[in-house]
């Protein structure tokens, strides 16, 4: 079922508008909140995922590992697992490696750094190292 809904992470209907932290919009609109270092997205697709729990990490970790994922899925999945990550007991979010991004509608399309496969590594690296420090282990996948 996790695999299902990551493979749809995409499919939201809900615009996307930048606001703080602490601000939640009103419906249907999805909260995107950008941090030093960390970045949220809540649109329906990435909540769906996030419902799911922890089952969801390893479907999202392997979708991130694709060389072929766009950059929009890729951050969907990364803003997905910090969220199951801190609803599992993270105290502190995952790092996000790839600066401020821009957003056109409801995608992600660019970062400051290059979207490159040792970003890409890294990122996938910090997310399974945080997931290890509350118990969850997802090196070998499941």
């Amino acid at each position: 079922m996790a695999a299902a809904l990551v493979a749809k992470i995409n499919d939201d209907k809900g615009t996307v508008s930048n606001v703080g932290n602490d601000v939640t919009p009103p419906a249907p609109v999805a909260m995107l909140s950008i941090d030093s270092g960390h970045f949220r997205n809540q649109v329906p697709g990435v909540m769906r995922v996030v419902a799911a729990g922890p089952p969801a990490l390893w479907p999202l970790v392997r979708e991130m590992r694709r060389p072929d994922v766009p950059l929009d899925t890729f951050a969907r999945c990364y803003t997905a697992c910090d969220q199951i990550l801190e609803n599992a007991g993270l105290k502190a979010p995952v790092h996000w490696y790839g600066g401020l991004i821009k957003v056109e509608g409801r995608k992600v399309v660019g970062i400051p750094r290059i979207d490159s496969a040792e970003f890409r590594r890294e990122q996938v690296a910090e997310i399974v190292r945080r997931a290890k420090e509350i118990g969850i282990r997802l090196e070998a996948g499941r």
